[in-house]
């Protein structure tokens, strides 16, 4: 095992036994055979807050997992921000478009290589309201780019049991849902703005439906 394996599977059961005994939010994850397939894919994300990570680790350690991130994560979030850096991910400079620009294309091309799944928080920032925000574009770009299909991955909102401004911090559950691929094949950059708000509202519908699901059942 490589010492970027090791560190992904040392972050994996730190962020589970963090979860498990610490906070208690319960997991179910849906149609997690899409993201089993041994190909190149770009994952889409909703962004809520910094427990995001713990629903994309309960996803397991699926073949090529990357994350795409914003470079201040790694200066100002402590050990996950190291935790992040020791995984592989890869860190972007969105306060600077012309080293973005450059460190995107250099992660399209290992995508492409060696078949990886770089996730992306297509919002760009943290955002609880009950509708996401407008997506970035970027990681539509690189999938028009590499000609790869776009797997969203969706998490049910944490409204129930967490409200940062409230201080509310409770038990709660998550459904994370895989939705099928979108492919790209074919698609240039005149279909971005189109493929961004078919991939939103597919996005915002599974967390409307969850949300309700989850708390229907309480």
């Amino acid at each position: 095992m490589s010492e970027t394996e090791n560190s992904e599977v040392l972050f994996s059961i730190g962020v589970q036994l963090t979860n498990k005994y610490l906070i208690g939010t319960k997991y179910i994850v849906r149609n997690q055979k899409y993201l089993e397939d041994d190909k190149a894919c770009v994952i889409v994300s909703n962004h809520q807050s910094s427990l995001d990570g713990n629903f994309m680790v309960h996803l397991g350690n699926y073949k090529g997992s990357i994350v795409i991130l914003k470079k201040s994560l790694l200066y100002f979030s402590g050990l996950l921000g190291l935790a992040f850096y020791c995984s592989g991910s890869i860190f972007v400079d969105r306060g600077n478009p012309e080293t973005a620009k450059k460190s995107l294309n250099s992660a399209r091309e290992e995508v492409v290589r060696k078949k990886l799944k770089p996730q992306f928080y297509a919002e760009g920032t943290r955002h609880m309201g009950k509708e996401m925000l407008p997506f970035k574009k970027g990681a539509f770009v690189m999938a028009i780019q590499a000609q790869i299909p776009i797997l969203p991955v969706v998490a049910s909102s944490y409204r129930h049991f967490y409200d940062k401004r409230k201080k509310v911090f409770k038990q709660g559950t998550v459904i994370v849902t895989c939705l099928p691929p979108i492919p790209t094949t074919g698609l240039t950059m005149g279909d971005l703005n189109d493929l961004i708000d078919r991939v939103w509202k597919q996005m915002q519908e599974t967390i409307d439906n969850t949300t309700e699901e989850v708390e229907n059942s309480l």
